[in-house]
């Protein structure tokens, strides 16, 4: 049985290489995780894919501005319109504005908002899915714990390094496979310097 924790995302996941669960905050003996598995538990890449939604939602912004526009685009000008009545840019207090006010906002605001909501979402996890990450597994028969260059696309997790001691190795193996911007524009222009010399 193995607990994962990959960086960026609040909570962890354990999982039997078949049925994962994401892990509540008391369950942290091999006998609750193992009792959580056989209750809760769901294919390991859904597990894995709801705990990336679970945590990117926290931090899902929904603007006024680009929820006009989105408004605009589908061609809906009265949503559009309403969109000035929202108090602010956070999704869950917009939700409840709109559904205590839903005689004012009417459902197919509803349904607007939702959408542009779900696309958000979708969005924050492709950003999330298509960079590389600090995958800390451990492994709970050992306590042994191991790092890696990882990505998880559609809840499938892909190692990109070898196992790894610890996380410093891990962001050092990141920053050789994937150079900031800034050093790869350093290096080019050294070799625009070398050329013209």
């Amino acid at each position: 049985m193995k607990i994962e924790q990959w960086e960026g995302i609040n909570g962890r996941m354990a999982h039997d290489d078949a049925r994962g669960v994401i892990l509540k905050a008391d369950e942290t003996t091999e006998e609750a995780i193992n009792q959580a598995i056989k209750q809760r538990g769901q294919p390991v890449e859904v597990a894995r894919k709801m705990l990336f939604q679970d945590s990117l939602r926290t931090g899902i912004q929904t603007p006024p501005v680009e929820l006009r526009g989105w408004f605009h685009r589908k061609k809906q000008t009265q949503n559009a319109d309403k969109v000035k009545q929202l108090k602010d840019g956070q999704p869950a207090k917009q939700f409840k504005q709109i559904k205590t006010e839903l005689a004012f906002f009417g459902e197919s605001f509803l349904e607007g908002f939702l959408g542009f909501y779900g696309l958000q979402l979708d969005n924050a996890l492709k950003r999330y899915e298509h960079k590389v990450h600090t995958l800390e597994v451990e492994d709970l028969a050992t306590q042994e714990k191991q790092y890696y260059v990882a990505r998880s696309l559609d809840g499938k997790a892909t190692m990109i390094s070898p196992p790894l001691p610890n996380e410093a190795e891990v962001q050092r193996e990141i920053q050789q496979l994937y150079p900031a911007p800034e050093v790869l524009q350093n290096q080019n222009q050294n070799r625009s310097v070398q050329d013209e010399a």
